[in-house]
């Protein structure tokens, strides 16, 4: 009788993580991480969950809602290439800006989710970050290729 009762206990137990965790169409929360800030030199912030190792590249905002304005995911790489994004399992659009030596150096605004996803998007030269925020922020913003930024981690409180 214990054991059943530790298995039923068990059985719940998953059963309520898995509706805390994903909303009823699958979906995961919006929350991004809050690891950056990243500072575009005309004031305007925008807070982002850092994507430096290849789970967190391939996943990025794949499945989730979509978030806050100001918040999005700088996609980190060790060294600058012209890195292919497509929209897998993605449900709201996003601008991409692409970074290069503390500079913006393209821009790729409000790209639509395509299902299935058949476009790929690359900068025009190699990059070593890219910004992938909610769609409008390029605009709202008013960031053009040739802004600085700067990137604070906030944990470790350098700059990279």
């Amino acid at each position: 009788m214990r054991k059943i009762i530790i298995i039923v206990f068990i059985i719940l137990f998953l059963i309520l993580t898995g509706i805390l965790f994903f909303h009823k169409d699958g979906s995961v929360p919006h929350t991004v991480r809050h690891d950056a800030v990243v500072r575009f030199a005309n004031g305007t912030e925008a807070t982002v969950e850092i994507a430096d190792e290849e789970k967190e590249r391939e996943r990025g905002f794949s499945f989730r809602e979509r978030p806050a304005d100001q918040e999005g995911i700088l996609f980190v790489f060790d060294r600058p290439d012209r890195y292919s994004f497509w929209m897998y399992g993605m449900k709201f659009p996003l601008d991409f800006l692409w970074i290069e030596g503390g500079k913006v150096v393209d821009l790729t605004p409000n790209v639509i989710p395509d299902v299935p996803p058949t476009k790929t998007y690359r900068p025009a030269v190699p990059v070593s970050r890219m910004l992938e925020m909610p769609a409008g922020f390029i605009e709202k913003s008013g960031t053009s290729v040739g802004d600085e930024v700067e990137i604070v981690h906030l944990q470790r409180g350098r700059v990279f």
